[in-house]
Formats: structure tokens, sequence, C-alpha cells
């Protein structure tokens, strides 16, 4: 039998776990194809999907908290990435537009050493190139108020943030994956609930062990780890092996991001909670 997530529930890790009714999301859902699984459409064809990876694979971001960010900690990131999608909620911005802005900042990091005084002026200058790109014209000075910066700081880093990209700033979303691998997770006999999965991608987001692997594992990881919250009972070693063999994808490492974005994903709800 499929557990649901029409209740205020959701059976995670043998233990079940209320969420609030009125609880406002800490990111934005993306929105995700619904209805029956013949009806929502895969987008990708086979090669489309390879030459998406392809993609992906290419904007992978290193682990900079080793070698680069020496005094910029994974909890700090946390709460950088927390600013940068409220903010981009109070502008009513995509959910595109912000995992791009989490993106640009990722990968900025990876190149280039910045002090703590700086942090606030690098999200804010991310979030103005990655708005200027898909949501059309921000509004510079708010970002200016809500950082306590001048507007010319924040247009310096963004002409400092371009260059070290070389002007690559866009990257591939794990949402572009998850209708094809939807699709086929649904061969395999087995839906993924809109709710569960929208969750799912908005917690990547905050792993940094997460967000640093190619997109299309971590679309793969959400959908098997959705799929597993949905039907517990069924032989999840087996469907996670099927599904890695249909994707093409390391078995070993699918379940590897699995088990972080698990971790990740009870820790949110449990402070959901709280």
């Amino acid at each position: 039998m499929m557990a649901t997530v029409d209740e205020t529930c959701i059976l995670l890790a043998n233990e079940t776990l209320e969420l609030p009714e009125n609880r406002v999301p800490v990111l934005p859902h993306v929105k995700i194809p619904s209805g029956p699984a013949e009806e929502i459409p895969s987008l990708l064809s086979s090669n489309s999907y390879n030459n998406l990876r392809e993609k992906a694979e290419a904007h992978l971001i290193v682990d900079y908290f080793e070698d680069v960010q020496l005094d910029f900690s994974r909890k700090t990131r946390e709460d950088v990435v927390s600013w940068l999608v409220d903010t981009g909620l109070s502008l009513s911005l995509g959910s595109h537009t912000i995992a791009m802005a989490v993106s640009c900042f990722d990968r900025f990091l990876a190149v280039r050493r910045i002090g703590k005084e700086s942090v606030a002026e690098v999200a804010a200058a991310c979030l103005w190139i990655s708005t200027k790109l898909y949501d059309g014209v921000p509004p510079l000075s708010y970002l200016s108020l809500l950082t306590g910066s001048k507007d010319e700081n924040i247009v310096s880093m963004e002409e400092a943030i371009l260059r070290e990209l070389q002007w690559q700033v866009s990257s591939v979303p794990a949402e572009e994956f998850v209708p094809f691998m939807r699709s086929r997770m649904s061969r395999l006999g087995f839906e993924v609930d809109d709710k569960i999965l929208e969750m799912l991608l908005d917690v990547s987001l905050l792993s940094f062990d997460v967000v640093r692997r190619s997109a299309c594992i971590v679309a793969a990881a959400c959908v098997l780890l959705g799929s597993e919250i949905q039907y517990p009972e069924m032989n999840c070693s087996m469907r996670s092996k099927m599904f890695a063999e249909i994707l093409d994808l390391d078995h070993s490492e699918l379940i590897e991001v699995k088990t972080v974005l698990h971790a990740s994903f009870q820790t949110f709800i449990i402070a959901s909670r709280k």
C-alpha cells in the first residue's frame, strides 16, 4: 500500500514526522507536472538526456571548504542559501532563478577566496546576476538595503564574479531532469507525489554535499528517495539498482547522494516542527 502525503505526516526512516499544516516552505517549490504517469511528458529524448547530462557534469563544484574558503563553513553557506531563497521569494522570483543564484555563488567561492565582510555582497551580486538573466532587471537598491551595501559595491562584485566565471553563469538545475526521471520511475511501477518531490528538490539546494554533485544524480536521488518514502514496504535495494541501470548512472553514487539527501530531509522536517 502506498503511503500518502494528503495528511500531515510523512513516513520517513520508520518514524512518522508531523508537518505543521501552515508551515511556509523554506525554499520555493519547483513546479512538477502532475497527473497520471502516462500524462506526464518525459520532455527529454534519450539523446537529449545524455546531452543534458554532459552539460550538467561540466558545471560540477569542487569542495572549496578544504582549499579555498578556509574561514567559510558549511553552516555559513546554508545561512547564505536561506537568505538567497528568502530574498528571492520576497521578489517573487522563479525557482530556476534562485537555483542559478545558488549555483553562481558556489562556483564563485570555488575559485575566489572571500572574507567574511564580503559574503553579503557576493550573495547579493549572484542574485542580481541570476535575476537579470531569468527574471528581468531586479531592484538593485533593494538588495543594497538588505545587505547594508552600496549599489556600486554590488555592481563591482558582479563584475568580479563574471570575470572569475568567465561569463559562464548558467548551469543545469536538477529540476530539468525530473520529468524524464519521473517517467522512468513510473515504468518501474512507482509514482512520486508532487509535494514530496518538491520538498526534496528544495532541500537539495541547502546541502553542499548534494549540490556539488551532477544535477542529474541529484534529480535521480530526489525521485528515488521520493518513491521510497511513498512505498517504504517495497524492495528499495532492487528498485534503486533497476533505476540506476535505466538511467545509466553509477548505483553506488546514487545511493550515496540519496543517503545524504535523506539525512538533510529528516533534519529539515524536524526543524520545521520547532
